[in-house]
C-alpha cells in the first residue's frame, strides 16, 4: 500500500532546491569578497592571474584550467595553468599570437569580461578539447586575458551559476 502524496511535497522540494541555490550563491559572494581582499595587496599580474585561476577552479570544481595574458599587438604573453599536459602547454605557448588574433581581433575586446561559446572557442584547435567555459577580457591596453576551464570534476556540465561566478571573478581580477 502506497502512502498518499501530500500536496505540500512539491512545494517543499522547490523550497529545498531554492535554499541550496541561495547557499551556493552566498558561497560565491563570500569567495569574491575574499578574493578581492587578497588581490588588493598584489601588484604582479602573474600572481593576480594565478589567484584568479585557483579561486575560479575551486568554486566551479574544475581540475583543468588556464589563463593567459597576451599583448594583442605583438602576440607575446604568458600562461598560468593547472592540470594541463606538457603537450597542451607547449601548443598554447607556440600558438600565443594565433590565440590573440583569433580571440581578440583588431578591436581588442571589451573591458568587461565576456563569455565565449566554449565549443567554438576550443574548435580553433589551440585550446584544450575539454574546454567548457571561456572568458575573454581586455586587461589594460594592449594586454588581454583569456581564461578557459574544463568541465567540473562532478562530470556535470557547467551551469549558469558557474558561468556567472567566473565572469564576476574575472571582473574582480581586472579591476
Amino acid at each position: 500500500m502506497t502512502q498518499p502524496t501530500s500536496p505540500l511535497q512539491p512545494a517543499l522540494g522547490a523550497a529545498s532546491r531554492a535554499h541550496q541555490e541561495l547557499g551556493r550563491r552566498v558561497f560565491h559572494l563570500k569567495t569574491m569578497h575574499e578574493m578581492a581582499g587578497e588581490l588588493a595587496g598584489l601588484i604582479q599580474p602573474r600572481r593576480i592571474m594565478e589567484r584568479f585561476l585557483l579561486t575560479a577552479m575551486g568554486v566551479t570544481g574544475t581540475a583543468r584550467a588556464l589563463a593567459l595574458m597576451v599583448n594583442v599587438r605583438t602576440g607575446s604573453g604568458w600562461i598560468c595553468h593547472r592540470g594541463l599536459s606538457r603537450d597542451e602547454i607547449e601548443r598554447l605557448e607556440r600558438c600565443m599570437s594565433q590565440l590573440a588574433a583569433h580571440h581578440f581581433p583588431e578591436s581588442g575586446g571589451t573591458a568587461l569580461p565576456e563569455l565565449l561559446a566554449a565549443p567554438r572557442a576550443a574548435a580553433c584547435g589551440m585550446l584544450p578539447a575539454d574546454t567548457r567555459i571561456v572568458v575573454r577580457q581586455m586587461a589594460y591596453e594592449p594586454y588581454a586575458v583569456l581564461a578557459a576551464f574544463a568541465e567540473p570534476l562532478s562530470g556535470e556540465a557547467p551551469d549558469e551559476t558557474d558561468r556567472t561566478v567566473i565572469l564576476d571573478l574575472a571582473g574582480v581580477m581586472i579591476n
